[in-house]
């Protein structure tokens, strides 16, 4: 059935369609029709005439139901010209409104990219795959994390509450360590800049040829990704511009350096594992309504199989109060319908802070 509320514009505006003389009927005030007719309702009030193979003029329904009939007819109409209309409003002609048809998409205008100083996050950002001839292990790299939250963000689409709960701790996670970057280059600038007042005039240290890195994310969570790399590559040059001004010694600067890589190293492993075991076969199509007590078996079956593999996600992503940064999920957030589940899988109220 129509929605009602996307023809509202059109029956307020007209004459009660029909022309049976009858006002025994169901209404509803978001109905489109003058006279508040609930074509939903009258839909369920005849169905045994809207069903009968045969209609008996003699049932005492039988005038509602050519009633609806007529309604209907007015309703596919007034459908029809929304649609060709582009839903537009009615002041709106069929041959204007086809011009939305006409913008094309939206393009670059230019190319992004991020420019790099330091060997440290160039290897950041490329990450290193294991070496065959060694026992050196890989190392997961920007480029192969934005993949992944690519696939993830694609996933958002199929309602699928571990995905939501990945996307909303990873981003979390990013932003906490681009605040520990921040305020550990914020602290060796105010440090020089207290020397400066004293006579020493220090600058920041800065790559003599550094790289461009041409950026072509297919998800807005790349570009979150990138933007963590050139807040590490600028603390990078903060703590070794320190170095070299004895601000800090060499295995003080070493430490620090190597406490931020391990915390962006381990964002970019989780969210590895993550789209990994998301996107396992038996979890596919995983999605909210799994964890009704009206799913069908195979739904119950991806519940019980995302239990054995996360924590409880929190109710309150479950719910949809708290989302993603970007999604592509088109069902409303918070319905009944979730709010009615509080535990996802794990069967606890208080859900740990990470999925693993």
């Amino acid at each position: 059935m129509f929605n009602a509320a996307e023809i509202h514009q059109f029956g307020r505006s007209r004459h009660m369609a029909g022309t049976t003389l009858l006002t025994a009927f169901h209404r509803h005030r978001d109905s489109p029709f003058a006279d508040g007719y609930d074509i939903d309702a009258e839909a369920e009030a005849l169905r045994h005439l809207i069903d009968a193979a045969e209609l008996d003029p003699n049932d005492p329904l039988y005038a509602r139901f050519v009633l609806f009939e007529e309604r209907s007819q007015v309703l596919r109409q007034w459908q029809a010209e929304h649609a060709l209309r582009q839903r537009a409003n009615r002041e709106v002609s069929v041959v204007e409104a086809s011009r939305m048809e006409e913008i094309g998409r939206l393009e670059e205008d230019g190319e992004d990219e991020m420019v790099i100083h330091t060997h440290d996050a160039m290897r950041l950002f490329l990450g290193r795959d294991a070496d065959p001839a060694t026992t050196e292990r890989g190392m997961a790299g920007g480029k192969r994390v934005a993949a992944a939250l690519r696939q993830l963000w694609h996933w958002t689409a199929q309602d699928n509450p571990y995905v939501d709960w990945a996307l909303v701790q990873t981003v979390e996670r990013v932003e906490a360590v681009r605040q520990q970057l921040a305020q550990e280059a914020a602290g060796i600038v105010a440090a020089m800049e207290g020397l400066k007042q004293r006579g020493l005039s220090y600058s920041i240290v800065r790559s003599a040829a550094p790289v461009r890195a041409r950026l072509g994310f297919r998800s807005p969570y790349g570009y979150g990704i990138a933007a963590l790399m050139v807040d590490f590559d600028y603390c990078v040059r903060c703590l070794k511009s320190a170095q070299r001004r004895d601000l800090l010694s060499s295995a003080e600067c070493h430490k620090r350096l190597f406490t931020l890589k391990h915390h962006i190293r381990s964002i970019f492993e989780q969210v590895l594992y993550l789209q990994k075991n998301l996107g396992q076969e038996d979890l596919r199509g995983l999605c909210r309504a799994d964890f009704s007590p009206a799913a069908d078996v195979h739904g119950m079956q991806r519940a019980q199989r995302a239990g054995t593999l996360f924590q409880a996600c929190p109710s309150d992503v479950f719910n949809g109060d708290r989302k993603p940064r970007h999604s592509l999920r088109r069902i409303p957030s918070g319905t009944s319908e979730y709010q009615s589940v509080d535990v996802a899988a794990g069967g606890e109220s208080e859900p740990a802070n990470d999925l693993i």
